[in-house]
């Protein structure tokens, strides 16, 4: 699809360098009169995302707490609910700054494709430290370099659907996209389990593959490019000026968006209720289930295959059918219930067997709900002109739990008796993700 037609911009009139300005623009064209994306498109589109989660998530739920059990043994769940919590931090803060940047930048090169670019630089020099690192203060590096920068290319990379996927196709493409941040869990878990000795081949392998596989979508396709805009009326200092833009590009007020600050809402409850029952799921195998180190990655690997392979099918699915049908919420409903399912047969697991089928149910639930909130998220925005910060808040949601469990965690597991209460943790989450479903029905004008 040639997006210069959708986007037009004269090119002898553009700046060489990347400049930001001031968002005045005229509206991005209806998304039902954009030309359907092929196959070629999908095809690259969906390797790039699951390449991209792979890099990100393995060390999220896997390489960095296997690392800090490395590096601090004794000191290994304090240790790593403060480098989990940090990373995930700054990957909150990257998502929207990265969109809003995006959102106002003119370049030859377009709007997304070069603050792809230093994404990608960014997680290849992370994972390198992360990889060679003998401390933890090297290991906080890379992790802070890997968060702050893969988020960047994870969050861009989701603009492609709301700049050029027109709306039938999109709960297909966010189905896909659903799909490849599961199964990347469990990619990664079997990159792992082939160089079970290299801890620098465990991080780096899978951020090889996200530079190959991004590379090869952002070089296929046409980036979009920004439509004219007029000049600002701010008199002040350029620099000054521009940070302004930026900032107001920033802010997002919900009385302006309801329906869409709403189903933020739910997507943080939900995600948060699963972020309690996955971030010491390492440890809860470990402690819990006394599973020793010597079978430590190979259960990690099972347990990640039997949440994930769900999404093999049933995120499309559940992409297709809330396009088919026009309907989001049943769907991200289902997925919600499953989740809390899986999370109360996980909490009072004893054995292996039984663990497996928490892990499964949950993962039914992941692939419904990862299926459809990327499509439910733009259908209820009515600020497309700043698509790639919504996306990014978005990504916000469902991150800033990811933030917060490593810090919360330690409160729940010391509740009742024993050291580590992982049955009041996981009972916490499932009933925290309950509440999302009240939420769910505030939003009015997607269904």
């Amino acid at each position: 699809m040639d997006y210069s037609k959708i986007n037009p911009l004269d090119h002898s009139d553009a700046e060489d360098g990347v400049t930001f300005e001031a968002s005045r623009s005229e509206p991005v064209p209806a998304q039902d009169d954009m030309a359907p994306v092929g196959k070629r498109f999908i095809s690259l589109y969906t390797l790039a995302s699951l390449a991209t989660a792979t890099a990100i998530n393995t060390p999220l739920f896997v390489t960095l707490a296997l690392r800090v059990s490395q590096i601090d043994p004794d000191g290994k769940t304090t240790s790593f609910a403060l480098l989990s919590g940090m990373g995930m931090l700054i990957a909150t803060i990257s998502a929207p700054v990265f969109g809003a940047l995006s959102d106002r930048t003119r370049s030859r090169f377009g709007m997304r494709r070069p603050w792809i670019v230093l994404g990608l630089i960014g997680t290849v020099f992370g994972g390198f430290l992360m990889g060679i690192a003998h401390g933890l203060v090297t290991l906080a590096a890379g992790w802070m370099l890997m968060s702050a920068f893969g988020t960047a290319v994870a969050s861009l990379l989701l603009t492609a659907i709301s700049d050029r996927v027109p709306g039938n196709q999109q709960g297909l493409l966010g189905g896909l996209v659903g799909a490849s941040n599961l199964i990347a869990v469990m990619v990664g878990s079997l990159i792992i389990a082939f160089v079970p000795h290299s801890s620098f081949l465990q991080v780096n392998l899978p951020v090889a593959m996200a530079v190959i596989a991004v590379l090869a979508f952002i070089l296929a396709f046409p980036d979009r490019l920004p439509q004219e805009r007029e000049d600002t009326d701010d008199d002040s200092p350029a620099t000054g000026g521009r940070l302004r833009n930026l900032l107001a590009g920033m802010r997002f007020d919900p009385r302006q968006e309801p329906d869409f600050a709403r189903l933020l809402l739910s997507l943080f409850l939900i995600s948060l209720g699963g972020a309690l029952g996955t971030t010491y799921a390492v440890y809860f195998i470990e402690d819990h289930l006394k599973v020793g180190s010597e079978e430590l990655t190979t259960v990690i690997a099972y347990s990640n295959a039997a949440s994930c392979l769900p999404a093999l099918l049933g995120s499309p699915l559940a992409g297709w059918l809330a396009d088919r049908f026009g309907r989001r919420r049943p769907i991200l409903l289902f997925g919600t219930v499953c989740s809390v399912i899986g999370l109360l047969i996980t909490a009072f697991s004893n054995d292996l067997p039984t663990f497996y089928v928490g892990a499964l149910v949950g993962g039914i639930g992941l692939a419904a709900y990862s299926g459809v909130y990327l499509g439910y998220a733009i259908a209820t925005m009515t600020d497309m002109e700043n698509s790639a910060r919504n996306l990014g808040l978005t990504n916000v949601a469902i991150s800033i739990p990811l933030t917060l469990a490593p810090f919360l965690t330690p409160f729940f597991l010391s509740l009742g008796s024993g050291e580590h209460n992982y049955i009041s943790l996981y009972i916490t989450g499932a009933v925290i993700s309950i509440t999302a479903i009240p939420v769910m029905y505030t939003v009015r004008n997607a269904r």
